[in-house]
């Protein structure tokens, strides 16, 4: 299966609106990992990256590695930070190919994704079809 190019972009859109919940499954094992990627406060093009790792899925988050733009061809990329959890670890490697292939387009493999059902910039709880699918409100969306 492969994912369409108009589900990479919403994934794309969510994650860079600067405070997103997500999980990532796959379901040919049922393995799955819940990630949060947070905008950093003063880089245009920085981005922290956390593996939920205890029981609060709102502040229980591992930092794993932060999400930049590479300075030769200009595209995002992902920098593990192994400090805390290893580049090793499977949930580490998850995230790596997601965003990879989230980079780059392409999915050869099926993934389920899963956003909170809050808006990924301002967080308010989302109420309509369109935008709990697109995990953006109407009046952030405006805004990107």
């Amino acid at each position: 299966m492969i994912i369409q190019i108009h589900e990479i972009e919403r994934q794309k859109s969510f994650i860079f609106g600067g405070d997103a919940y997500f999980t990532i499954e796959n379901p040919a094992t049922g393995c799955r990992f819940t990630y949060k990627v947070s905008k950093a406060e003063k880089a245009e093009d920085l981005f922290w990256v956390g593996l939920l790792t205890g029981p609060d899925n709102t502040s229980s988050y591992t930092f794993i590695g932060r999400i930049t733009k590479d300075p030769l061809s200009g595209g995002w990329v992902f920098i593990h930070s192994p400090k805390k959890i290893g580049a090793d670890a499977k949930s580490v490697q998850a995230f790596m190919w997601w965003f990879r292939n989230l980079t780059i387009g392409r999915f050869l493999n099926p993934i389920n994704f899963y956003h909170c059902g809050r808006c990924c910039c301002c967080g308010r709880l989302l109420t309509t079809p369109e935008s709990v699918q697109a995990g953006i409100g109407p009046v952030c969306a405006g805004r990107m």
